[in-house]
């Protein structure tokens, strides 16, 4: 063994299931078993244990450390982890009114690995390629490092940094070594691109972010007509120079083409360029490309994704003033979504569609729910996967657990805005207001020109008092794109609250102006109205707003601007038409 190498047993077995620590998944006969993290947790302390009896002092303790519980949460726990067990769920042997105990054959893998990476895996950063050539060259550059992104990450031996983390350094004068130190990269992927007629040059290199050294370097030089072929013998020469344990399963997925068409692939690239500005107008050129690699190529199952991608960041309500009616784009969305897994089953980003559908159109959790978990079975390295399921599990009330996934999606993607934000409002939902503040100050501070960002923390200022400063957060977000709506319901509501009602109807008479012209929910109108304490006029919106399906009704019993609603009947029937949450 090297020197600074230790070993770390990361994989158990036993009665027929693989524990594999590292990647935080359990399978039988290869195929992933559907567990809480909680439960996952359970099963590493029973099976690390082996043999001694765990009291049920010192699981709660473990579990849920520094919170009191109550012991029916830890048989829940033990219930659902027997249950996906099946057969095997004899290993799990009661001691009555003491604990459990596991009583199994376990045999104990160990992988060498450098003690410093997390979790056993070293983590990649593909930076966009530089562009030696005009427009046509930085969408090849962006292209080439989005489909390398999503190829690498296929291998769950790696944890790759998604476009949406390296797009900030896509023109950043910045080395590749500072560049992947700041992305809390091991290794950075980076070189140069250029296309002429007939031909795609390029220049490749792999570096060792701490030694700031090359691992390997590379030129290629082929066909414009064949970048396939590019992308192929750099994922191959990555996985080689990372020396990775690659099974045949995960090389010939690292070599998989959903097209042979490269006018349908090219369309592709420039969707998901645009899609990657999200703002309205560019999710709009985004749609038009997918639409167009589709119409190409029916069978491109990532085509149909994106375009259920796209419409479903168009359904939002809150993020641009292009944003649509999702009566009007989720069922399209939907459609793509199914469209896709009819061609590939396997696309995780097609059943994470059709997961935010689930929750945020059709309010069903168990479909939802299933949609996720076979997400992150298909894709366990994916924090976007992890932060979508943490959120839905926040929409339901299962706190514990959303901030147990929120970590772990921080564990995978340590400089996502995405999961910052979304476990800041999960803190937020928690009424944990001093917590959520901390969480979304960093994020202002991070990306100053998010208007989420400015949105979510002003919020959760005004819910512990600080209205100036809450007010101040409002007024920076509507020189931000695609912030005004926010901006305005958020500053709305606030005067109402604090007594300046006058304010607050100017706001609304500027917001039902707006309303001619672009879509804004009927949602927020009534979030305005209960901050006027007009209960009758929020409960009337908040009808329309289940009429629109409207994605924020997920949020209804949640969101404290409602708290004065919450004893009428009228309310009270709102929340069982929405039906995610239980009686």
């Amino acid at each position: 063994m090297k020197a600074g190498m230790t070993t770390h047993p990361v994989v158990y077995e036993f009665a027929g299931f693989r524990l594999d620590l590292a990647r935080r998944v359990l399978e039988r006969d290869g195929e992933c078993v559907a567990l809480y993290p909680r439960a996952f947790d359970a099963l590493t302390l029973l099976v690390q244990h082996r043999d001694s009896l765990l009291t049920k002092e010192l699981l709660l303790e473990r579990l849920w450390p520094g919170t009191m519980v109550e012991e029916n949460s830890l048989a829940r726990v033990i219930s659902d982890l027997r249950k996906a067990l099946g057969d095997a769920s004899k290993c799990i042997v009661t001691a009555a009114r003491r604990g459990y105990r596991f009583e199994a054959d376990v045999r104990a893998a160990h992988r060498q690995r450098d003690g410093e990476q997390v979790a056993g895996r070293k983590a990649l950063a593909v930076l966009p390629f530089v562009a030696v050539g005009g427009d046509a060259d930085k969408l090849l550059s962006f292209g080439l490092a989005d489909a390398l992104i999503t190829r690498l990450s296929r291998n769950d031996e790696i944890v790759v940094r998604p476009t949406s983390s390296v797009l900030r350094y896509a023109e950043a004068e910045i080395s590749p070594s500072d560049a992947g130190r700041a992305l809390k990269a091991d290794v950075i992927l980076c070189g140069s691109v250029r296309r002429s007629e007939s031909h795609v040059r390029l220049t490749v290199q792999l570096i060792d972010v701490r030694a700031d050294a090359a691992l390997w370097a590379g030129n290629f030089d082929e066909a414009a007509a064949d970048i396939f072929t590019l992308e192929d013998l750099i994922s191959a020469r990555v996985a080689d120079a990372l020396a990775l344990e690659l099974a045949r399963g995960e090389r010939r997925l690292l070599r998989k083409r959903h097209t042979n068409n490269t006018a349908a692939y090219e369309q592709y690239i420039h969707g998901r360029f645009w899609l990657s500005r999200r703002t309205g107008a560019s999710i709009h050129n985004a749609v038009r490309c997918f639409e167009e690699a589709a119409r190409l190529d029916a069978g491109f199952a990532l085509a149909h994704a994106g375009i259920a991608e796209a419409y479903i960041a168009l359904s939002s309500a809150s993020t641009t003033l292009d944003a649509a009616r999702p009566t009007e784009v989720v069922p399209l969305a939907r459609a793509a979504a199914v469209r896709a897994l009819a061609i590939d089953d396997a696309l995780g980003d097609a059943h994470l569609a059709l997961g935010h559908i689930a929750l945020f159109y059709e309010w069903s959790w168990p479909a939802a729910e299933a949609a996720y978990q076979r997400a992150i079975r298909l894709s366990p390295t994916s924090h976007v996967a992890r932060q979508s399921y943490a959120f839905g599990l926040s929409v339901v009330g299962r706190l514990d657990e959303a901030l147990l996934e929120s970590k772990l999606a921080r564990e995978l993607e340590p400089t996502s805005m995405l999961v910052r934000l979304s476990m800041g409002f999960i803190l937020y939902r928690a009424r944990r207001y001093g917590e959520a503040i901390e969480e979304l100050r960093r994020c202002v501070a991070l990306e100053p020109e998010s208007a989420y960002a400015r949105y979510r923390y002003a919020l959760a200022l005004q819910e512990v008092g600080c209205h100036d400063e809450a007010s101040s957060q409002f007024d920076a977000m509507l020189g931000i794109e695609g912030g005004e709506v926010l901006a305005l319901v958020g500053k709305a509501h606030l005067l109402a609250v604090s007594g300046r009602w006058q304010g607050a109807r100017e706001i609304l008479a500027r917001l039902h102006v707006l309303s001619r012209e672009h879509y804004v929910s009927a949602y927020f109108f009534a979030e305005i109205h209960a901050g006027l304490d007009e209960p009758d006029e929020a409960l009337h919106w908040l009808d329309q707003a289940c009429d629109e399906r409207a994605q924020p009704m997920v949020s209804l019993t949640m969101n404290p601007k409602f708290d004065g609603l919450r004893d009428h009947a009228a309310f009270q029937a709102l929340i069982r038409r929405v039906g995610l949450w239980k009686a």
